[in-house]
């Protein structure tokens, strides 16, 4: 291996991508996106609709329809009060008859949804008070159920009622009922750790902050970062084929210090944008006083596994670019890659959920899974191992050598075959055998 080679390679690659519009485009554009995105929801929720919503409740039990009314009004008031001035929707609970509720009502109900004239209709059974009656259920009907601001106040204030009524029922009285339910202050914090002074500290709530936010945040991070560098080497090295770049190149450097140097390349790139997108992490952490998110321990093994992830995915593009003429020949061979990529989104919330059980330490010691699974477990608890991470970085820059080795056979055969594509046992059989 010529390592000057390889350098110059590499640098030239790097400067190709990082001075491409797209690439300052796609650097400048996700952050903004997301943050507008975050901006324009916040805006949205904070003016709300301005139109009333009413809802008509069909009340059996003879019960409920009052306090209902009365959530409404309470509900109403609070949400004016902190308007201060603005004009708010108000929801309106209209009572009627249940005995005027038939099939001919509920479709004509169900017509002023669809027209706009009302909001919802509600079907109180007799029986949810006192089950003894028969039926228990509540049933809500509107057009629509997602995001529903007018069903979670609605589902809410019923419950809260029902329960009141239940408690009545059993002889206590609206004072002992209130106290009983009185919310309780719920403070998540971390776990307990002695200091060198021997006192003792318990993690901030900035704790719960990072067992939400930060895993998600730092696994879509680095899977953006492996993407938005895997597929443009794809592409660039079809380009180079398809104008007979690459044979005038191979006429100078060996093929495996060509895909090297490429490789090299697509990983500065790759820590290049990771590190931007860090930065700008860390400036708004700081604003808000969440640093303690992202300790300098956390980012180092970020960027280690993000180079690993690069030359591990990295190299298997590159090899699909170098056997194929075009880029939807490469579509079926890049498929099942992208599936394996992907497979952390699928089961992330799993190993958050349990970062130091069985399943989450063997999915993260998984090669193709550790540069995505490993550095997210550690932004959740700091009672990771050692080794685990140190052996997951071991595991994957193995997995890493035997693959590029093989793409480096698959890029030194097919760089310079053109037409038919290559099977999947033509593939297998360059990257086994180098022929």
């Amino acid at each position: 291996m010529d390592r000057r080679k390889v350098a110059v390679i590499a640098r030239r690659e790097y400067a190709a991508m990082v001075r491409t519009k797209s690439f300052v485009v796609s650097v400048v554009l996700m952050p903004a996106l997301m943050a507008g995105s975050i901006w324009i929801q916040t805006v949205l929720a904070e003016r709300g609709a301005t139109e009333d919503k009413k809802i008509v409740v069909f009340d059996r039990s003879g019960e409920l329809a009052d306090d209902l009314a009365v959530a409404a009004a309470a509900r109403n008031q609070a949400v004016d009060a902190a308007a201060e001035g603005e004009d708010r929707a108000d929801f309106v609970v209209a009572v009627d008859d249940p005995a005027e509720l038939d099939d001919a009502r509920r479709l004509e109900l169900s017509e002023s949804i669809r027209q706009g004239d009302l909001a919802a209709f509600v079907e109180i059974g007799p029986g949810v008070v006192d089950p003894a009656k028969g039926d228990a259920q509540i049933a809500y009907h509107a057009e629509s159920l997602a995001f529903s601001d007018l069903r979670r106040w609605f589902e809410g204030s019923a419950r809260q009622a029902v329960t009141r009524h239940r408690l009545l029922a059993a002889g206590l009285d609206d004072a002992a009922i209130a106290a009983g339910l009185a919310p309780v202050d719920f403070d998540g914090r971390g776990l307990y750790e002695r200091e060198e002074d021997g006192s003792l500290t318990v993690a901030d709530k900035t704790s719960a902050l990072v067992a939400e936010l930060a895993p998600f945040g730092i696994l879509m991070l680095l899977f953006i970062s492996v993407m938005m560098t895997a597929q443009p080497a794809l592409q660039a090295v079809i380009e180079e084929k398809q104008q007979r770049i690459a044979e005038v190149l191979l006429g100078s450097v060996a093929p495996t210090d060509l895909m090297l140097g490429k490789l090299l390349g697509y990983v500065g790139v790759s820590l290049t944008l990771v590190c931007v997108y860090l930065g700008l992490a860390l400036t708004a952490a700081s604003h808000y006083g969440y640093l303690s998110i992202l300790p300098p321990a956390l980012i180092a093994w970020m960027l280690a596994f993000v180079a690993l992830a690069v030359l591990l995915y990295g190299s298997v593009f590159v090899a699909v670019g170098a056997a194929v003429s075009d880029l939807k020949e490469s579509q079926n061979l890049v498929l099942p890659l992208m599936i394996v990529m992907m497979a952390p989104l699928f089961v992330w919330t799993q190993v958050i959920a349990e970062p130091l059980g069985s399943m989450a330490t063997i999915l993260s010691l998984i090669p193709l899974m550790t540069p995505l699974l490993m550095p997210m477990r550690l932004a959740v608890s700091s009672a990771i191992p050692l080794w685990q991470p140190l052996a997951g970085l071991v595991l994957t820059f193995a997995c890493a050598l035997v693959v590029i080795t093989a793409a480096g056979r698959i890029f030194r055969i097919g760089i310079l075959s053109h037409g038919r594509p290559p099977r999947i046992g033509e593939l297998l059989r360059w990257a086994l055998r180098g022929e």
